[in-house]
């Protein structure tokens, strides 16, 4: 089989990151309009959300680089990840 290059979108919808997280495309949007994810610019009544997957992919990483060893080792207090 031949490995393919997946490249992910710079900008994803409300529904792509619903889909790509397990929730609805309500809560992403309501996220959106609290300023919870970061978000392009709305212009003159665009209806649709677009979410920066670069940007939020970096504010992942920073919180899991800032962590404390307790936040890290949850899988270590559940069995079914053992």
């Amino acid at each position: 089989m031949e490995s393919q290059l997946t490249v992910a979108p710079s900008y994803m919808t409300a529904k792509g990151v619903a889909d790509l997280f397990g929730m609805t495309e309500g809560a992403v949007k309501k996220m959106c309009q609290r300023g919870e994810l970061p978000t392009k610019p709305r212009r003159n009544g665009q209806r649709i959300w677009f979410i920066n997957m670069h940007a939020l992919h970096a504010h992942a990483v920073e919180q899991v680089e800032g962590a404390d060893e307790d936040w890290l080792g949850w899988k270590d207090r559940f069995e079914g990840f053992k």
